[in-house]
C-alpha cells in the first residue's frame, strides 16, 4: 500500500501533461485506449527516470529516442539479454506484447572506436506475425562499461492485417517486369558481365521478400522486389500489394545528378546526388477472414 502511494505521488505532478497528451492524440476507441496506456506508461517512466531525455513519435506516441541513465533496467552484462529486459519492462510504453517475438536481433557488435563513450551496439528489427516490418530498425547502445545508455528508433504498433498473400513471389516479379516493360527472362547486362568474369552466379538481385510495409500511414502485406536495369543504370525497388497485385510504390534507388536526364534516357552513369521516386495512392486491402 505504501509503495502504491509513493508511486501515485511521483506520477501526480505529471497528470496535467498526461491529460493534455491523451486529448491531443485522441483517436477512435481502440487507438485512444492504446494511447492512454502509453501516456500513463510515459508518465511513470519520467517519474522513475527523471534524468533521461525522451522524444516520442507524434503519430504513435511511442518513444523514438531515449538517452541517459538507463542502468536500472540492466541486471546482467550481456547486451542482448539487457536489451530484451529493457523492452520487457517497458512493454506498455512501446506497445509491445512479447519482445522476443516482436523484436529480432539482426546485429550485436562492439564498436571498434574505444576512445568514445560507446561500447556494444545491438540492432533490432520489428517483426509482425513472423514477417519483418520493412525498414524498421531500433539501435540500443551501451557505454564502455556495457551499461545501457540509449535506445534510438521506435516500435510501430501495427493494426491487425492478414499475413496470407493472395499472389506469390513469381506473380509479383511478373508485375514488376511488366511495369518496367522488360521481358520475362530479362537479366541485367552488368550482372551478366560480372558472372562471366567471376564464373560464379550472382546473388543480386535478391528474391522478392514478403514484408509488412507502411505507406502514407496505411499498413500492407507486400512483396518487396528489387530489379536492376543495367541499360539505364537503374536499381528499382517495388512494393507490390500481396493481396491485390497493386503497385503500392516504386523507387529508383540509384542516386543521380539533377542535371542528368531521367531514368531510361541517359547514356552514361550518374553522379551520386538524389533519387527518383514514384508513390501510388494504393487502395486499402481488407483482411482475409
Amino acid at each position: 500500500m505504501r509503495t502504491a502511494l509513493l508511486n501515485i505521488k511521483r506520477i501526480w505532478p505529471l497528470m496535467p501533461m498526461v491529460m493534455m497528451y491523451a486529448l491531443t492524440y485522441a483517436k477512435p476507441a481502440k487507438q485512444d485506449s492504446a494511447r492512454a496506456i502509453r501516456a500513463l506508461a510515459l508518465a511513470n517512466f519520467y517519474s522513475l527516470n527523471p534524468g533521461v531525455r525522451v522524444e516520442t513519435n507524434p503519430v504513435t506516441g511511442c518513444p523514438q529516442f531515449l538517452w541517459g541513465d538507463l542502468f536500472r533496467y540492466q541486471n546482467q552484462l550481456d547486451p542482448v539479454d539487457a536489451t530484451y529486459e529493457f523492452f520487457e519492462q517497458n512493454k506498455d510504453l512501446y506497445g509491445i506484447t512479447d519482445p522476443k517475438r516482436e523484436l529480432k536481433i539482426i546485429s550485436n557488435s562492439r564498436r571498434k572506436d574505444t576512445s568514445g563513450p560507446f561500447g556494444s551496439l545491438v540492432i533490432l528489427k520489428q517483426i509482425y506475425k513472423g514477417l519483418e516490418f520493412h525498414q524498421s530498425k531500433i539501435k540500443v547502445s551501451f557505454n564502455r562499461s556495457e551499461k545501457l545508455l540509449s535506445v534510438v528508433g521506435g516500435f510501430v504498433p501495427i493494426p491487425k492485417i492478414s499475413t496470407k498473400p493472395s499472389i506469390d513471389s513469381n506473380s509479383a516479379l511478373t508485375i514488376v517486369m511488366n511495369d518496367l516493360k522488360l521481358s520475362k527472362n530479362y537479366k541485367d547486362p552488368i550482372i551478366e558481365s560480372k558472372e562471366r568474369l567471376t564464373g560464379r552466379p550472382s546473388d543480386w538481385p535478391p528474391p522478392p521478400k514478403l514484408s509488412i510495409v507502411n505507406h502514407k500511414g496505411k499498413f500492407y502485406l507486400a512483396w518487396v522486389v528489387r530489379q536492376p536495369v543495367g541499360e539505364t543504370f537503374s536499381d528499382w525497388e517495388y512494393f507490390v500489394d500481396a493481396q491485390s497485385g497493386f503497385i503500392i510504390r516504386k523507387e529508383d534507388l540509384t542516386v543521380r545528378d539533377p542535371a542528368s536526364p531521367p531514368s531510361g534516357k541517359q547514356k552514361t552513369p550518374f553522379v551520386p546526388v538524389q533519387k527518383n521516386r514514384t508513390d501510388s495512392t494504393a487502395p486499402s486491402t481488407p483482411e482475409k477472414q
